[in-house]
């Protein structure tokens, strides 16, 4: 990475794994520079719509959980998309914790959020955030059922990248740009 952006090359990373504090380091590293760095952490459209529809609901339910399905290879759990949903909503929400929608959930808390990490044999990936508040529960769902859907996210990041300068991170940010 610092030999790509010492010479300016135009990078396009696919990976959930980079924490802010990384990127935060890559960010500084490349003030000055005309070096283009994406970092798409998940290429589904899909996706990266429900979460920003989810933390957006987020605002006005005080109970919220993730609960996140994927292969048994699969070795994160929570997966990266998990944990940036819950990272997503916990802004939102202005940090506030969200309570469990089930009763007695003994799932995990990230960013203030429960997430349930399940490995199923032959699962695709599967995400499922659930709010409650009195007398009504809200779900937003995304079940990829082909590899392919990451294709067109992909697409679109090459057709886009081209002409950024700087970093840029997230499939939405490109999404969003007219």
């Amino acid at each position: 990475m610092d030999f790509a952006i010492q010479n300016n090359i135009k990078i396009l990373v696919g990976t959930s794994g980079w924490s802010k504090d990384k990127l935060d380091a890559l960010r500084d590293k490349m003030v000055g520079k005309s070096a283009t760095v994406v970092v798409i952490p998940n290429f589904s459209i899909g996706s990266v719509l429900a979460t920003k529809f989810a933390a957006e609901a987020a605002k006005y339910f005080d109970a919220i959980e993730i609960i996140e399905t994927h292969h048994t290879k699969k070795l994160d759990a929570p997966s990266g998309t998990a944990l940036f949903t819950a990272q997503e909503i916990s802004a939102a929400r202005k940090g506030r914790d969200a309570k469990p929608v089930t009763a007695g959930n003994p799932a995990p808390v990230f960013n203030g959020v429960p997430i349930t990490s399940l490995r199923i044999e032959d699962a695709h990936a599967e995400q499922e955030v659930l709010m409650a508040g009195p007398n009504e529960t809200l779900y937003f769902k995304h079940v990829v059922d082909s590899h392919e859907v990451y294709a067109q996210g992909l697409l679109l990041a090459m057709r886009k990248s081209p002409g950024r300068t700087g970093l840029t991170v997230g499939l939405l940010n490109l999404l969003e740009e007219k």
